[in-house]
């Protein structure tokens, strides 16, 4: 008998994003068994759930997870499936899709989860928990500069705060 399962976790690298911009959204599949190859791993997330019109771009991906493997998408590349995915023992791996945010977007946190995982570990069919990360989506930026860089010691400089606001539609109060 063996046990087993193959892990996934997800993460927004590069939030908070603004609406009409991009994010990147990064998954990673870990076969934590020593002993065990895991094959046929597959998840579906379905971007629609936690942001209506949020898709991905260059799809599909070949050969992500090992030999065959691939990320697709459909309906307009809101539901992504990784299919075909292969790990050794104590193997993980890592891949990324750049995806499209909605320029009408509010600001605000939207929580995207996977399916489960499925995969066979050992000749034995598993299924391991969904994996879930928050997209934040901001409205206003802050940005900060020194503009008289570099300054002698003792001298003085100046710096310029600019806070600016990305929504294209909502007005930025208080």
């Amino acid at each position: 008998i063996t046990s087993g399962s193959v892990f996934l976790s997800k993460s927004f690298i590069d939030d908070p994003a603004a609406p009409g911009g991009t994010v990147t959204l990064e998954f990673t599949l870990t076969n934590p068994t020593e002993t065990y190859v895991a094959t046929d791993i597959t998840f579906t997330d379905d971007l629609s759930v936690a942001l209506t019109g949020l898709a991905a771009t260059g799809l599909p991906q070949a050969d992500i997870c090992g030999a065959g493997s691939s990320l697709a998408g459909s309906n307009g590349n809101t539901l992504l499936t990784m299919d075909g995915g292969s790990l050794g023992a104590g193997e993980s791996c890592t891949f990324s899709v750049t995806l499209d945010i909605p320029a009408g977007t509010a600001s605000g946190t939207y929580t995207n989860t996977t399916s489960d995982v499925s995969a066979t570990v050992g000749g034995q069919a598993v299924t391991s928990t969904a994996a879930s990360d928050t997209l934040n989506i901001a409205g206003i930026n802050f940005t900060k500069e020194f503009i008289d860089d570099p300054v002698i010691a003792g001298g003085q400089t100046t710096l310029r705060f600019t806070i600016g606001n990305v929504h294209p539609g909502d007005g930025a109060t208080a």
